[in-house]
């Protein structure tokens, strides 16, 4: 099943992928999370962002545990659809569930979405300047450097914790 899923992923058939999880569950086969994810990809993929928050909630409530990949997948959905608000309750999920991400990757996706509340980019930045005590890659600090650039967030702070 999880082959067919994924071609039905990349063939942008996120009816069929959906089938094929239904047909799962009739067969009693338990679908892991990367099938989970190709499902949610295939629907994101097609503009069907409410059914890759269904998926999301169904994995949720059931024994299959949302990964990284999934929550990345569902925000995807989202955000291609001008989603804003339900793209950042995917984060803000993500978060809450202990799903481990580079503090990069919630400014990254906040720049994306275009976040304006001051407090809440005020405390993003605050994190992630506690968070470089720890060394970044140099890839994490390009996405920092780059949402702090989108976010318009030139905290002292921040910056003098980024040079060091």
């Amino acid at each position: 099943f999880g082959a067919a899923i994924t071609a039905c992923e990349n063939g942008g058939q996120w009816l069929a992928a959906l089938d094929l999880l239904r047909h799962m569950e009739v067969q009693a086969v338990a679908p892991q999370t990367i099938v989970c994810n190709a499902a949610i990809s295939a629907c994101g993929n097609c503009g069907q962002w409410e059914l890759a928050l269904e998926l999301l909630q169904a994995m949720r409530t059931q024994v299959v545990a949302p990964s990284t990949v999934t929550y990345n997948a569902a925000f995807s959905a989202c955000e291609k659809q001008g989603m804003r608000e339900q793209a950042l309750e995917v984060l803000w999920q993500s978060e809450s569930c202990g799903i481990d991400r580079p503090i990069s990757s919630s400014l990254w996706a906040m720049a994306r979405l275009n976040v304006m509340d001051p407090a809440v980019i005020q405390a993003a930045f605050l994190e992630a300047s506690a968070w470089l005590g720890d060394g970044a890659s140099p890839q994490e600090l390009a996405r920092l450097l780059w949402a702090s650039a989108m976010l318009g967030a030139w905290n002292d702070a921040f910056l003098d914790r980024l040079v060091e």
